[in-house]
Protein backbone atom coordinates (compact mmCIF):
# COMPACT_ATOMS: atom_id res chain seq x y z
CA UNK A 1 0.00 0.00 0.00
CA UNK A 2 1.50 3.36 -0.63
CA UNK A 3 1.68 5.90 1.45
CA UNK A 4 -0.02 9.33 0.94
CA UNK A 5 3.16 11.07 1.01
CA UNK A 6 4.42 9.04 -1.68
CA UNK A 7 1.49 9.62 -4.24
CA UNK A 8 1.56 13.87 -3.69
CA UNK A 9 5.47 13.32 -5.00
CA UNK A 10 4.28 11.44 -7.98
CA UNK A 11 2.26 13.87 -8.90
CA UNK A 12 3.20 16.96 -11.31
CA UNK A 13 2.75 20.20 -10.86
CA UNK A 14 -0.60 22.17 -12.31
CA UNK A 15 -1.36 25.65 -12.96
CA UNK A 16 -4.52 26.26 -10.94
CA UNK A 17 -7.39 27.99 -12.03
CA UNK A 18 -6.26 31.21 -10.31
CA UNK A 19 -3.03 31.35 -12.29
CA UNK A 20 -4.75 30.69 -15.50
CA UNK A 21 -7.39 33.81 -14.82
CA UNK A 22 -4.43 35.36 -13.09
CA UNK A 23 -2.04 35.08 -16.24
CA UNK A 24 -4.91 35.85 -18.97
CA UNK A 25 -5.23 39.34 -17.96
CA UNK A 26 -1.50 39.77 -16.92
CA UNK A 27 0.17 37.92 -20.05
CA UNK A 28 -3.37 37.59 -22.40
CA UNK A 29 -4.79 34.21 -23.78
CA UNK A 30 -1.50 32.61 -25.08
CA UNK A 31 -0.72 32.89 -21.19
CA UNK A 32 -4.03 30.74 -20.10
CA UNK A 33 -3.84 28.93 -23.25
CA UNK A 34 -0.59 27.46 -22.25
CA UNK A 35 -0.67 27.14 -18.66
CA UNK A 36 -4.32 25.03 -20.14
CA UNK A 37 -1.87 22.96 -22.63
CA UNK A 38 0.79 22.79 -20.05
CA UNK A 39 -1.77 20.92 -17.36
CA UNK A 40 -2.73 18.56 -19.49
CA UNK A 41 0.83 17.92 -21.28
CA UNK A 42 2.14 16.77 -17.86
CA UNK A 43 -0.86 14.80 -17.01
CA UNK A 44 -0.11 12.76 -20.42
CA UNK A 45 -3.26 13.96 -22.27
CA UNK A 46 -1.43 15.26 -25.60
CA UNK A 47 -4.79 14.89 -27.63
CA UNK A 48 -6.30 17.15 -25.17
CA UNK A 49 -3.43 19.60 -25.17
CA UNK A 50 -3.27 19.82 -29.26
CA UNK A 51 -6.92 20.48 -29.08
CA UNK A 52 -6.48 23.78 -26.89
CA UNK A 53 -3.82 24.74 -28.89
CA UNK A 54 -5.49 24.87 -32.14
CA UNK A 55 -8.11 26.40 -30.09
CA UNK A 56 -5.90 29.23 -28.42
CA UNK A 57 -3.99 29.53 -31.75
CA UNK A 58 -7.70 30.62 -33.18
CA UNK A 59 -8.53 32.77 -30.69
CA UNK A 60 -5.28 35.01 -30.30
CA UNK A 61 -5.87 35.44 -34.36
CA UNK A 62 -9.28 36.64 -33.91
CA UNK A 63 -7.98 38.83 -30.86
CA UNK A 64 -5.76 40.34 -32.98
CA UNK A 65 -7.78 41.15 -35.99
CA UNK A 66 -10.39 42.65 -33.14
CA UNK A 67 -8.08 44.73 -31.57
CA UNK A 68 -6.57 45.96 -35.45
CA UNK A 69 -10.55 46.91 -35.71
CA UNK A 70 -10.99 48.55 -32.33
CA UNK A 71 -7.79 50.84 -33.18
CA UNK A 72 -8.74 53.96 -31.70
CA UNK A 73 -12.01 52.87 -29.59
CA UNK A 74 -12.12 54.19 -26.01
CA UNK A 75 -10.30 52.73 -23.42
CA UNK A 76 -13.42 51.48 -21.57
CA UNK A 77 -13.64 49.53 -25.07
CA UNK A 78 -10.13 47.69 -24.81
CA UNK A 79 -10.51 47.20 -21.09
CA UNK A 80 -13.91 45.26 -21.58
CA UNK A 81 -12.67 43.49 -24.68
CA UNK A 82 -9.00 42.13 -22.47
CA UNK A 83 -11.58 41.21 -19.67
CA UNK A 84 -13.66 39.23 -21.98
CA UNK A 85 -10.72 37.11 -22.79
CA UNK A 86 -10.26 36.15 -18.98
CA UNK A 87 -13.51 35.36 -18.58
CA UNK A 88 -13.59 33.18 -21.81
CA UNK A 89 -9.95 31.77 -20.31
CA UNK A 90 -11.79 31.04 -17.17
CA UNK A 91 -14.80 29.29 -18.08
CA UNK A 92 -13.20 27.12 -20.67
CA UNK A 93 -10.27 26.10 -17.74
CA UNK A 94 -13.17 25.45 -15.87
CA UNK A 95 -15.11 23.43 -18.55
CA UNK A 96 -12.19 21.57 -19.39
CA UNK A 97 -10.32 21.25 -16.09
CA UNK A 98 -12.95 21.67 -13.36
CA UNK A 99 -12.89 18.26 -12.32
CA UNK A 100 -9.70 17.88 -12.80
CA UNK A 101 -8.57 20.38 -10.06
CA UNK A 102 -10.95 19.10 -7.78
CA UNK A 103 -9.55 15.48 -7.79
CA UNK A 104 -6.10 16.62 -7.98
CA UNK A 105 -6.53 18.86 -4.62
CA UNK A 106 -7.91 15.75 -2.87
CA UNK A 107 -5.24 13.92 -3.86
CA UNK A 108 -2.40 16.63 -2.56
CA UNK A 109 -1.18 17.30 -6.12
CA UNK A 110 0.55 21.00 -5.99
CA UNK A 111 0.08 23.93 -8.29
CA UNK A 112 2.97 26.47 -9.68
CA UNK A 113 4.13 29.29 -7.53
CA UNK A 114 2.88 32.87 -8.08
CA UNK A 115 7.13 33.77 -9.17
CA UNK A 116 6.33 30.93 -12.03
CA UNK A 117 2.67 32.63 -12.83
CA UNK A 118 3.82 35.95 -13.39
CA UNK A 119 7.07 35.08 -15.30
CA UNK A 120 5.00 32.94 -17.99
CA UNK A 121 2.41 36.05 -18.03
CA UNK A 122 5.09 38.15 -18.59
CA UNK A 123 6.85 36.31 -21.38
CA UNK A 124 3.39 35.85 -22.99
CA UNK A 125 2.85 38.98 -23.10
CA UNK A 126 6.31 39.74 -24.67
CA UNK A 127 5.61 37.53 -27.28
CA UNK A 128 1.77 38.50 -28.24
CA UNK A 129 2.67 41.93 -28.23
CA UNK A 130 5.59 41.70 -31.04
CA UNK A 131 3.64 39.08 -33.14
CA UNK A 132 0.98 41.71 -32.91
CA UNK A 133 2.93 43.98 -34.09
CA UNK A 134 4.75 42.45 -36.75
CA UNK A 135 1.38 41.13 -38.11
CA UNK A 136 0.04 44.29 -38.01
CA UNK A 137 3.39 45.59 -39.54
CA UNK A 138 3.12 42.25 -42.28
CA UNK A 139 -0.59 43.44 -43.15
CA UNK A 140 0.48 47.39 -43.60
CA UNK A 141 -0.71 49.00 -40.78
CA UNK A 142 -4.27 49.86 -38.70
CA UNK A 143 -7.39 49.72 -41.11
CA UNK A 144 -8.81 53.16 -40.63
Amino acid sequence: MQEPGQHNRDLPNLYSLTAIGVATFLGSILAGGYMVIANYLALGEKQMAKHVAYGTAAVILIWIILSMQLAGTKLTTMIAVNMGQVILALIVANKLQGEMFSSYQEMGGQYYGALRVVSVSIIASVVFTVAGVLIIALVGGVPN
